[in-house]
């Protein structure tokens, strides 16, 4: 399949989500990337349509080993068609417990079809010092 255009999704009250997800989506020079910003609740209440040639990269915080409600809510509305999907979720040094095995869940009763993960210890949002400086300088 030749990819044609690559899609990242990202709910990220404190950038870092949004940072790693945007990174693993710059990879790809030679495509047009497009983000979309699920922090944003109008953002969330829109419909959106992927097709078999194009890729979605979805990265989420882990909200207590979970993925955040209003991710939940949002992934409604996304409709994929056989759409390879990469699932990323970041977490501030604790666990991301069945973050990713939930966001898949989400997803492919929606036709997108997993073909990569990955997870990514982050500073934590609100204990600063937990994992600090985690976030790849790089980024």
């Amino acid at each position: 399949m030749q990819l044609l255009k690559i899609y990242y999704a990202y709910f990220s009250p404190g950038n870092t989500t949004e940072k790693v997800v945007s990174h693993i989506a710059s990879s790809f020079q030679n495509y047009p990337v497009e983000s979309i910003n699920l922090t944003d609740y109008a953002t969330r209440q829109e419909d959106y349509y992927f097709k078999e040639n194009e890729l979605l990269i979805i990265g989420v915080p882990a909200y207590g080993g979970r993925v955040p409600a209003p991710v939940v809510d949002a992934l409604r509305h996304f409709t994929g068609s056989n759409t390879p999907v990469v699932l990323v979720a970041t977490y501030g040094n604790r666990d991301i417990d069945d973050t990713l095995i939930e966001l898949k869940k989400n997803v492919i009763d929606k036709g997108f079809i997993p073909v990569g993960a990955a997870s990514f210890v982050c500073q934590h949002t609100f204990l600063k010092e937990c994992a600090e400086g985690r976030l790849m300088k790089k980024i």
